[in-house]
Order: C-alpha cells, then sequence, then structure tokens
C-alpha cells in the first residue's frame, strides 16, 4: 500500500523553457458526447524502437479561472511521500506506519497498514526540492482495500495550518483501489499554495466504518 502526495508546480526554468508541440481548436469529438476518455501517445518506429519518454504531462481545458484555464508553462510534478508518523492508529504489518506506505510503486500486499475499527493514520513528509513560481494544486492519493464482507468506508486526510480536511468518502472493495483527492488553493487560507505552506502539511488516510 502506499500513500503519497503530488504537487503540480510552476518552475523559474526548465528543459528549452518552450512547449514541444501545441494544438488549438482541434475537433476530437468522435460521437455526441462532448466529454474525454483519454489521452495517447506514441512514439513511431523506426525513429524510436524501444518507445518514448514522457516527463510531467498534464491536461488543461478552457473552463475555469486563472492560471488553470490556460497553458501552464514549464512546471514540474513533485511527488512527496511519508517521511515520517504523525498521529497513527493503524497497526503496520512491520517496521513503523510511514515505512509501511512510503513505497514508490503500490506492492500490494508486501507492506501495508491495517484496522479493525474506525482509525486514522497522518504522516509527515519531505520539502520540495525547488522554490516554485507558483504552485498549481496539490493531489492526495492512498491505495487501499478491504478483507471484509462489511460495507467499509475509507477516505484521505489532509492537514495545512490549522485546517483539517477529508477527501471523498470511498466504499473499500476487496481489490486495492486508488482514492485521489485534489486541492486547487490551500485549505487553510483560502489563497493559492504556498511552499513554507505545502511543506509544512501532513497528509494521511480514515477508515470511517
Amino acid at each position: 500500500m502506499s500513500q503519497l502526495v503530488t504537487v503540480l508546480a510552476h518552475l523559474p526554468s526548465g528543459i528549452d523553457g518552450a512547449p514541444e508541440f501545441n494544438g488549438v481548436g482541434l475537433n476530437t469529438q468522435a460521437t455526441a458526447n462532448a466529454f474525454l476518455q483519454s489521452i495517447r501517445f506514441s512514439v513511431e518506429p523506426p525513429a524510436n524502437p524501444g518507445g518514448g519518454w514522457f516527463d510531467d504531462v498534464y491536461v488543461c481545458d478552457t473552463t475555469g479561472p486563472a492560471p488553470w484555464n490556460t497553458f501552464l508553462g514549464v512546471i514540474r510534478v513533485e511527488t512527496f511521500f511519508p517521511t515520517n508518523n504523525g498521529a497513527v492508529a493503524w497497526v503496520p504489518l512491520a517496521g513503523t506506519n510511514w515505512q509501511e506506505v512510503s513505497e514508490p510503486n503500490m506492492d500490494s500486499n508486501t507492506t501495508y497498514n491495517s484496522t479493525t475499527v474506525p482509525a486514522i493514520d497522518t504522516f509527515g513528509h519531505g520539502s520540495t526540492v525547488v522554490n516554485p513560481i507558483t504552485i498549481f494544486g496539490v493531489n492526495v492519493c492512498s491505495c487501499a482495500r478491504k478483507n471484509d464482507v462489511k460495507n467499509l468506508q475509507y477516505r484521505n486526510k489532509l492537514t495545512s495550518g490549522a485546517t483539517s480536511v477529508n477527501g471523498v468518502t470511498a466504499t473499500l472493495a476487496t481489490s486495492f483501489t486508488y482514492t485521489n483527492d485534489q486541492y486547487i488553493t490551500d485549505p487553510n487560507t483560502g489563497l493559492p499554495w504556498t511552499t513554507a505552506g505545502l511543506n509544512a502539511t501532513i497528509f494521511g488516510y480514515e477508515r470511517i466504518i
């Protein structure tokens, strides 16, 4: 099981400092349904028979307020994993709670925390590698499952300053399922995220019932 926070941030510089390609006003609607189902990238052989690498891909539309409704410029997606326990009540399989949910790739039943009753785990994390100009949003993600026939509910947690917020309530399945919650602004201030505010957050998860 893994727990992480992902940050989409605008950097002062980047590779070449410019987009590689751009498309405007493209008609991609193949049916009467006006929504997006998938975006695909490919590298055709023989130019690169081994495939291609893509770094920090994001998608924007023209809705909502600035700056999220247009091209964001050179950005970086940075991921934080737990580095220490906050307040923990779940039972680790081994070691300490934060160590059981800090793997970059979810490892299923190899490492995890569990609980038989409603309980909360929270964790601290490291700081941003660089100081971004703008933080466009924070995404809290975790992966969990149940091994019981009961209807179990679960949600992510985020604390910024004096404010704690709950993610969307999920009903757990018997297979591992990811839960994501996005925060465009800092819940503690209602304003855009600052580096100091982000670095001071704690995050975690809660079994509700």
